[in-house]
């Protein structure tokens, strides 16, 4: 998978023909919007007409989302969610969503799970990506096609998509403790050295005092 901005590496895939790449940048972020801001990804749902609340857990909620991508107005939300989580500044120094990228992201979800392959519904889309989202779309469909069980690839295609996003959780979430513990490690590693310091410390100022009451003595 390329690495890189969001919008970069869509418009890339996209650009490429290459509608699994697409997609798959698409549930990653999806998958780092769940972690980050549960609440956005539940509202998406829910306004979308998928009933959703913050007491499931993120494997019921990804597995909530891949079952409804059927669902347009599911679609329009996810690429929508995803570009709110990507905006630009323009030129007034405001932020702004990518109108043409919400559009394509619905384009190449409805292509990946549904074989929808985009026609002049979609000529609203910014020219030089609709033509590659319709090429992409049908190698996908070919390739579905190409096996006799249509309905069995169908269902390996989302369930790759699901598997994807539950891996980003994974890592993040691997990522986040190993952060955790390097912070905890740091802490240990400060307060024993604090600790040396104040013991050496008292022991510099018990051999002056000695010293001094030596002296004295004398």
């Amino acid at each position: 998978m390329l690495t890189g901005d969001f919008n970069n590496t869509l418009v890339t895939y996209i650009q490429d023909e290459n509608i699994e790449g697409a997609n798959k940048t698409l549930m990653t972020e999806l998958a780092n919007i769940l972690l980050k801001d549960k609440n956005d990804f539940v509202d998406m749902l829910n306004e979308s007409g998928v009933e959703a609340d913050l007491s499931m857990s993120n494997a019921q909620l990804i597995e909530l989302f891949i079952d409804n991508t059927d669902n347009k107005e599911l679609l329009i939300g996810a690429s929508l969610l995803a570009q709110h989580h990507n905006q630009k500044s323009g030129f007034d120094g405001e932020s702004e969503v990518s109108d043409d990228n919400v559009k394509s992201g619905v384009a190449v979800m409805n292509s990946y799970f549904n074989d929808v392959i985009p026609d002049e519904e979609y000529s609203y889309i910014a020219p030089f990506l609709i033509g590659p989202i319709i090429k992409g779309a049908q190698k996908i469909l070919n390739k579905k096609l190409s096996n006799r069980d249509k309905q069995k690839v169908g269902a390996g295609y989302s369930a790759l998509a699901e598997r994807q996003m539950r891996e980003q959780v994974a890592l993040k979430r691997k990522l986040e403790a190993e952060r955790k513990q390097r912070e905890l490690e740091q802490k240990k590693a400060k307060a024993k050295l604090n600790t040396a310091i104040i013991i050496g410390s008292g022991v510099v100022l018990t051999i002056i005092v000695g010293a001094i009451i030596y002296v004295k003595r004398r």
